[in-house]
């Protein structure tokens, strides 16, 4: 298939799919005989593999590194055991990211909730967001 119908089908840009192309997480497709590019059914699984790993959170050297790795292990040989740490390492951190991150907005939900219900239906003078800020930022007395 064409590009184009890869762009439509993914909903990637024809600029970001030659994007990923030359930093390398998207091979060179095959040319046809008129120079178009010509991507098959596993280009799709590796755009969707992109597309999700960058809702993750993952920079596209870390996918890259871990496309590298799938495709070492996919193959019929010895797999690398040190390109199999890096992989492991990469995830544990993004895992470790995500987790701070879910942490932070547990408190942030349990912040608007509190205010939410104590002031939401009346108008304050001040934001009731940035009033619980400073409240919680308030030294804690002896």
């Amino acid at each position: 298939m064409r590009i184009g119908e890869v762009s439509r089908q993914t909903r990637i840009s024809i600029q970001t799919l030659r994007f990923y192309e030359r930093k390398g997480c998207l091979p060179p497709p095959a040319r046809s005989p008129a120079g178009y590019r010509a991507y098959h059914a596993a280009d799709l699984k590796r755009l969707r593999f992109i597309q999700q790993s960058q809702q993750l959170g993952f920079t596209l050297k870390e996918i890259r590194e871990l496309l590298d790795i799938h495709e070492q292990f996919a193959a019929p040989l010895r797999p690398d055991t040190a390109r199999w740490r890096r992989a492991v390492r990469i995830a544990r951190q993004r895992l470790a990211c995500i987790e701070a991150k879910l942490h932070s907005l547990a408190a942030m939900r349990a912040q608007l909730l509190c205010v939410l219900g104590k002031s939401a239906s009346q108008p304050q003078p001040l934001c009731p967001v940035a009033k619980s800020t400073r409240q919680s930022k308030r030294p804690k007395s002896r």
